[in-house]
Parts: structure tokens; C-alpha cells; sequence
């Protein structure tokens, strides 16, 4: 009998893993120093999406480097933003409650999960007046040469059936949002550039020509806007940008 508890745990515990999720980012180690990489303007762009985090997401890919993290010079009332490389370390110390391990394993499984919907499903328990479909909120948006579609609405109106796997954060950044004095909880943008493959399983069109053709897969880079706050302690992805 205590043979078989200790079976059944151990595979209620690997069941217990397994429903976690999301793959941790790969630190490749690199000798990075500090130092601040780029300057811009924190005015907001249009359709109410901050520009600065695609101009952010761009500075990052034409890197050699892993880590970033981008401040305000003053966040009462911002007149410049500040974008910095960094090594896994100082990115990690630059933040609370989070670190790249989290962050990464999070974003990975929600990718995972939100280019692995159907179509027929995607309205299901939508409340009238309501802005969440299927316990996720409709603001994550699919934004490819400025056109900007509802990952819901483009599933509902492309009919589309994904699926994907393999998804890895390659570069991360985090931008500090802001600070509440009342509740005591920071609240960050985490920017990542991510890899993986999709599989279009079914589709009547795409108007964004973002995913392959039907039956066929491709290796996608994606650029990814994320929100989280240390209250909750959890990463939600907003906007996701395709080349």
C-alpha cells in the first residue's frame, strides 16, 4: 500500500508540473554590462498603443544582448525614457516578485494557449456587453505593419484552428509602469521577442496574412507587450507584433 501512495504521488506531482507549463528562458551567460543603449521621447502613439514599446522591441532585436530593462526620467511626469542592456542578474534585481524565470515560463504558456484556439470556440461564454471571452480579456491584440485586430475577432472572422508548441523567450525587457502608494504593488511592461511553431489547422482566410496555409506549419517570431503588477504576480500579454 505505501508502494502505491508513493507512486500515485509521484504522479500527481508530475501532473502537477506539467499543467504549469511555459519553458523557462535560456540564459546564455553573456558578459553584459550595463549601460544605457537609447533615449526616446514616452509619448503615447496612436489608437492609445505606447509606440515606444514596438521602437523598444526593435532596439532589442537588432541586439547581441539578452536583457534589457527602460525607465522614465521622472514618473510624475515623464519627459524622456531611458532603454538600458543588461545581464540576467541586474534585469532580475531591477524588478520584484518577478524574475526572467517566471516571466518567460508565463509568457511561453500563454502563447502556447492563444495560438492553439478554434474558432467555434472563441465566443463561447461571451456575456452581452462584456470585454472577456473564455476567461481572457479581448485588449490582447494582433498588430502587423499598424493594423491592429482582436485576437478573437481575427480567429471568429478568418475561422481559424492553431495550434502551436516549442514557444522560448529569446530577449526580455522590463519597463517600469508605475508605482501605487495606496495598495503598495509595482506594475510592469515585460517587452519580449518569442519563437515557436504554429500549425494552421483550418482556415477561410487571413486577412493579415500573418499563419501559414491550411495544413502547413511555420517557425513564427513574434514581439510581445505584456502587463503584470505584484499583486497578483501574473503576466498577461496585451499586444503581439508580427513582421
Amino acid at each position: 500500500m505505501k508502494k502505491v501512495s508513493t507512486i500515485l504521488l509521484v504522479l500527481m506531482l508530475a501532473l502537477s508540473l506539467s499543467a504549469c507549463g511555459g519553458t523557462e528562458m535560456e540564459d546564455q551567460g553573456l558578459d553584459v554590462e550595463t549601460k544605457q543603449i537609447a533615449t526616446m521621447d514616452p509619448e503615447y502613439g496612436d489608437e492609445d498603443i505606447p509606440w515606444q514599446y514596438k521602437t523598444i522591441l526593435d532596439t532589442m532585436e537588432e541586439s547581441d544582448v539578452q536583457f534589457f530593462f527602460a525607465e522614465v526620467d521622472d514618473m510624475n511626469n515623464p519627459q524622456e525614457m531611458y532603454v538600458y542592456q543588461t545581464n540576467a542578474a541586474e534585469f532580475n534585481g531591477a524588478i520584484e516578485k518577478f524574475d526572467a524565470a517566471k516571466v518567460s515560463k508565463d509568457l511561453t504558456k500563454e502563447l502556447e494557449e492563444r495560438f492553439s484556439y478554434k474558432f467555434e470556440d472563441v465566443y463561447v461564454d461571451k456575456q452581452v456587453g462584456s470585454t472577456y471571452y473564455n476567461g481572457y480579456n479581448s485588449f490582447c491584440d494582433f498588430i502587423k505593419n499598424g493594423a491592429k485586430e482582436t485576437l478573437y475577432d481575427y480567429y471568429h472572422d478568418n475561422q481559424l484552428n492553431l495550434s502551436s508548441e516549442n514557444w522560448q523567450v529569446t530577449k526580455l525587457a522590463v519597463v517600469k509602469n508605475g508605482y501605487n502608494k495606496r495598495q503598495n504593488f509595482w506594475s510592469y511592461y515585460f517587452l519580449a521577442i518569442c519563437e515557436g511553431d504554429v500549425t494552421t489547422d483550418a482556415k477561410s482566410a487571413d486577412s493579415l496574412s500573418i499563419f501559414p496555409e491550411a495544413g502547413a506549419s511555420t517557425h513564427m517570431s513574434v514581439k510581445v507587450v505584456s502587463f503584470g503588477t505584484t499583486i497578483d504576480k501574473e503576466v498577461t500579454i496585451e499586444d503581439i507584433f508580427f513582421e
